[in-house]
């Protein structure tokens, strides 16, 4: 499509309401593109080469097909149900004092799967920010501050590199208090140095019966951090190498937890921008309730059009 003006020089407002009208139109009567209520999945390409010599603007509209709502899970359920189980004292206090406690029950139960696919489709990697058509849009650090709950200043989270299949059965051991065989089994099931959700519920409820309350805490925190900030896209595990963050109870509150809050929903936002991704990952709760609030103010980088 291009449009032009003899003068080679096009006035912005008539273009911009010429470019509005014309990628409506063809929105309108396109049956392959996965038009959303509110959204334009089109792309524009402006730069000072797209006017020739006879001063004409080239505008390129790409079409985008529609892969289908991504699969996305959030463990809301799964966070309610576990916490019907008693938390003694001890436990609690440790929760409390990993400034963690808020993510036990600032949840969605159920995930909007076609809402979040539209702003994932928006997403552009290279800005880390949703492409609009009033302009560009981000979840900030106090996005994750305020509507979480947790903090947004401290340590930054290095996980380790040497997290291997072998070190996740030896943290299990000694610092989630499994036996040896019980985590040589765990790790062998799941071939990877990871730890099934269920298993992590299933070892807090022995561990707070026989009064292992240091090892029950990090279970549950491990449990909380794999349901929440930093659910994965399997949707039934959560990483060895987050044991690290609970080592040491006492210092737990030292890390800046929305900022890897926020630094895993950018990763798995980007991930999921790519279009042969079928699921997601990351905190479907924080997404969602950031897409939904209409008077929450997101930074609006500059305007598109």
């Amino acid at each position: 499509m291009e449009i032009g003006s003899e003068g080679g020089a096009i006035e912005t407002i008539r273009l911009n309401c010429i470019l509005h009208n014309t990628i409506s139109q063809l929105l309108l009567s396109c049956q392959k593109l996965a038009v959303q209520e509110f959204f334009f999945f089109f792309s524009i390409e402006e730069s000072a080469n797209s006017i020739n010599d006879l001063g004409v603007f080239k505008v390129t509209i790409s079409e985008t097909w529609d892969r289908g709502s991504l699969k996305v899970i959030t463990h809301g359920l799964k966070l309610k149900k576990f916490a019907e189980v008693p938390m003694p004292a001890p436990v609690e206090h440790w929760i409390q004092e990993s400034g963690l406690m808020h993510l036990s029950s600032d949840y969605l139960t159920m995930a909007d799967g076609g809402l979040i696919s539209a702003f994932v489709e928006r997403w552009h990697r290279e800005t880390n920010s949703f492409h609009l058509p009033f302009g560009e849009m981000t979840i900030t650090l106090d996005d994750v501050a305020t509507l979480l709950h947790i903090s947004p200043h401290g340590k930054i989270f290095d996980a380790p590199l040497n997290m291997n299949t072998n070190n996740a059965v030896r943290a299990a051991h000694e610092y989630l208090g499994a036996t040896w065989e019980e985590a040589c089994a765990e790790i062998s099931y799941n071939k990877c140095a990871q730890y099934r959700l269920q298993w992590l519920r299933d070892l807090y409820s022995r561990l707070i019966q026989t009064n292992q309350f240091e090892c029950a805490a990090r279970t549950y925190l491990l449990h909380l951090v794999g349901c929440t900030i930093f659910a994965d896209k399997t949707h039934t595990r959560v990483e060895a190498k987050y044991i690290s963050l609970f080592i040491d109870l006492h210092r737990c509150r030292d890390y800046s937890w929305a900022s890897a809050a926020l630094v895993f929903l950018y990763d798995n936002l980007g991930d999921g921008a790519i279009h042969d991704t079928r699921q997601l990952g990351g905190y479907m709760s924080l997404l969602q309730i950031s897409a939904t609030l209409p008077t929450h103010k997101h930074m609006v980088i500059h305007e598109l059009f």
